[in-house]
C-alpha cells in the first residue's frame, strides 16, 4: 500500500475530508509505533519532510483530539504521548530552532502546537523553550485559551516558575482575558512558590490595561514576603 499512500500525499483531493482521513491514517500508524519519526523512508516522516502547513495543522489537531483517549494511564498510552512529544520536538529541532524570519503560516503552526501541552507531565528545560517560542504567536491561531488552561494544570514548583515566564512572554504581544479563573489560579500559584516578581508583573500588566479581576489577589499578597 505504501506506493499508493506516497502518491496520495501530494494529491489535491476535491473533498477536503478525504485528504484529512489520509493524514489521520498515516498519523495513526506513527502513534501506534508502526513507523518511526527518524525513519526517513516512513510515510509519516515523508509527510513531515514535505512540510505542507495545512497538513501539519491537521496532524497537530488530530493528536490533540486523542487527549480524552489518552487520559487514562497505561504503558501503551504513555508510549503514544511520548511519540506526540517527540513530534513536537522534531518540529522545533528541524524547523524553528535557528529560524529568524517566520511566515504567517509558521506562526499559525507554532500557535497550534500549544494544544500538545496537554500531554506534558511538567515544564522542563527543553519543552520550556518550545512553549516560549509559541507563546509569542499563540493568538495568531486563537489558541490562548488552550495555553492558559494547560499552564494552569501544573502543580510542581519548577513548572510553575516556568509558567510565569511563559505567561509574561504571551503578555508581551497581547492581553488575553479568558479564562479568568485559570489566570487567577496561575497568579496565585506564582505567589505561593515565591515568584512575586512574575506575579506582580502579570497583575500590573492587567491593571494598566483596565482589567481588575486580579486586583484582590495582588492586594492580598501586597505586604507578604
Amino acid at each position: 500500500m505504501m506506493p499508493y499512500y506516497l502518491s496520495y500525499i501530494d494529491y489535491s483531493f476535491g473533498e477536503r475530508h478525504t485528504g484529512e482521513r489520509l493524514i489521520q491514517h498515516i498519523s495513526i500508524g506513527y502513534l501506534r509505533g508502526y513507523e518511526g519519526i527518524d525513519d526517513i523512508e516512513s510515510l509519516f516522516r515523508k509527510l513531515l519532510d514535505r512540510w505542507n502547513s495545512e497538513q501539519m495543522l491537521e496532524i497537530i489537531d488530530f493528536f490533540w483530539m486523542q487527549r480524552t483517549y489518552l487520559d487514562t494511564s497505561s504503558s501503551e498510552h504513555e508510549a503514544i504521548k511520548g511519540r506526540i512529544i517527540n513530534f513536537w520536538k522534531w518540529i522545533y529541532d528541524n524547523k524553528y530552532r535557528e529560524i529568524e524570519q517566520l511566515t504567517e503560516k509558521d506562526k499559525n503552526i507554532l500557535s497550534h502546537l500549544v494544544e500538545l501541552a496537554v500531554f506534558l507531565e511538567k515544564i522542563d528545560a527543553e519543552n520550556f523553550i518550545w512553549l516560549m517560542l509559541s507563546a509569542r504567536y499563540v493568538n495568531v491561531g486563537f489558541r490562548s485559551p488552550f495555553l492558559i488552561e494547560y499552564l494552569d494544570r501544573f502543580e510542581d514548583e519548577e513548572s510553575i516558575r516556568n509558567v510565569g515566564k511563559i505567561f509574561l512572554k504571551m503578555l508581551a504581544t497581547f492581553i488575553p482575558d479568558f479564562d479568568q479563573k485559570h489566570i487567577r489560579s496561575i497568579v496565585e500559584k506564582l505567589y505561593t512558590v515565591g515568584e512575586r516578581d512574575y506575579a506582580n508583573k502579570i497583575c500590573d500588566i492587567y491593571g494598566r490595561n483596565s482589567y481588575e479581576f486580579l486586583r484582590n489577589i495582588w492586594e492580598s499578597h501586597r505586604y507578604t514576603k
